[in-house]
């Protein structure tokens, strides 16, 4: 009689004992961690900063913006075409309007 078993792929036939997760004591913690200092690609974007400060005769100053200083932007724009028809289709198939689509991420 054979049995209906799913196969994981990425186990043996004897089942997952070689990817067991270690125990937290058996890792070694608090090592040495060396620094190599700034990172290529951060060290040429100073360069290229440094460039072109001097090329403009100009020091780029950051300034953090106020919460007055923030963008206000339209919470309701207006629906380009694509949309409208779109909405349009939608209420055509549901004409009771009760079918409320459900969204994996809440805005």
């Amino acid at each position: 009689m054979q049995t209906e078993e799913k196969s994981d792929p990425i186990c043996n036939s004897q089942g997952c004992t070689q990817y067991l997760h270690p125990h937290d004591d058996t890792h070694p913690k608090d090592y040495f961690v060396p620094n190599f200092g700034k990172d290529k690609d951060i060290h040429t974007n100073d360069n290229s900063l440094d460039w072109a400060e001097k090329q403009l005769g100009h020091k780029w100053e950051w300034k953090k913006k106020d919460e007055k200083d923030k963008i206000e932007y339209n919470q309701a724009p207006k629906l380009d075409e694509d949309m409208i028809t779109s909405q349009s289709n939608l209420k055509a198939t549901d004409p009771s309007g009760k079918w409320k689509p459900v969204f994996d991420v809440q805005l």
